[in-house]
C-alpha cells in the first residue's frame, strides 16, 4: 500500500502469510503547489521507496528515454531530394539518412543509397 497523509507518502509492504511489514515514508516537499508536480513528486517517491526496499535497480533517467520519440520520422519527397543534394555535397552522410529517417520503398531503393 502507499497511501498520501497529512503530507506524507507511505509505503506498506506486508507478507500476507506470516503478517511480517516492512514501512517507509517520505515528507512531500511544502513549497510545490502544481497539482502537477506534487503528482509527480508522489509517484517519484512511491516508485523510489519500492525500489529501496525491495532492492531493485533502474535507470533514472529523469524521463529523457521516456521523452525519446518511438518511430523515426519521414521524409516528404522535397526534404528526401534536398538530403540526397546534400549527400552529395557531402553535407550529410547516407548512414546519416538512414539512421535518422524512415524512408519509404521507393527513397530507400534510390540509386544515390544503393552504390
Amino acid at each position: 500500500m502507499q497511501p498520501v497523509k497529512a503530507n506524507l507518502v507511505f509505503t506498506q509492504i506486508i507478507d500476507i502469510d506470516s503478517g511480517e511489514s516492512i514501512e517507509s515514508c517520505m515528507e512531500i516537499p511544502v513549497n510545490i503547489v502544481d497539482p502537477q508536480k506534487t503528482l509527480a513528486c508522489i509517484t517519484y517517491f512511491r516508485r523510489g521507496t519500492l525500489q529501496s526496499l525491495l532492492s531493485l535497480q533502474s535507470i533514472d533517467d529523469d524521463g529523457n528515454e521516456a521523452s525519446k520519440p518511438t518511430t523515426k520520422p519521414t521524409l516528404d519527397n522535397n526534404r528526401f531530394i534536398n538530403a540526397l543534394e546534400a549527400i552529395q555535397q557531402g553535407k550529410f552522410t547516407i548512414e546519416k539518412l538512414k539512421a535518422t529517417y524512415s524512408l519509404t520503398e521507393e527513397q530507400a531503393k534510390h540509386p544515390l543509397l544503393n552504390k
